[in-house]
């Protein structure tokens, strides 16, 4: 199948193509898995959030409008889809249920959405600044290390590093701002 834009897409997809929708679900239903998976910690019921996902895609297609990309629509759509998954699923505690001295910590909460910003954020990267910048942050692997296992220049590796780290920035916004 020759490559096609979003737009191209979205109007087969409109029209009821199912191919190019299988397509769609082939690239992104595993990544979209991982990235759910990320929030819930429960494979069965991110495979499940993502599924019901493509069935509304599909079945809502006519309605739906893409303002930036099929992918970023998708991503945006199962963080908002997770969210209402642990709001609707969390347990309410009362403060006399509480222990004394243990009171989440404001913290936490935030270094845990930190966490799934950067991620969402990494996902959202091209595959391979994305596996460099993988390499380089999770991995602690040296960029002339880098350089020799990807065949690359070093600076190459520089380059997609920094524009991890652009695209990073620019996705968490001003509210990590302090970061930077």
């Amino acid at each position: 199948m020759e490559k096609l834009d979003d737009i191209a897409k979205m109007n087969l997809i409109k029209r009821g193509d199912k191919k190019v929708f299988k397509q769609l679900f082939d690239d992104y239903y595993i990544p979209l898995c991982r990235f759910v998976n990320l929030t819930i910690e429960d494979t069965c019921v991110a495979e499940e959030i993502v599924q019901d996902l493509f069935v509304y895609f599909w079945e809502k297609r006519n309605e739906i409008t893409i303002k930036i990309t099929i992918k970023a629509y998708l991503f945006k759509a199962a963080r908002n889809r997770s969210l209402n998954y642990c709001r609707d699923n969390s347990r309410i505690s009362f403060l006399y249920d509480l222990p004394d001295n243990n009171a989440i910590e404001d913290s936490t909460v935030e270094v845990h959405e930190l966490k799934i910003l950067i991620e969402e954020a990494i996902i959202a990267l091209p595959d391979k600044c994305s596996e460099i910048f993988r390499m380089s942050r999770e991995q602690n692997i040296s960029n002339s290390e880098i350089a020799l296992l990807k065949g690359i220049s070093v600076r190459t590796v520089e380059n997609h590093i920094s524009r991890a780290l652009e695209k990073i920035k620019k996705h968490l916004g001003e509210s990590y701002s302090y970061l930077w």
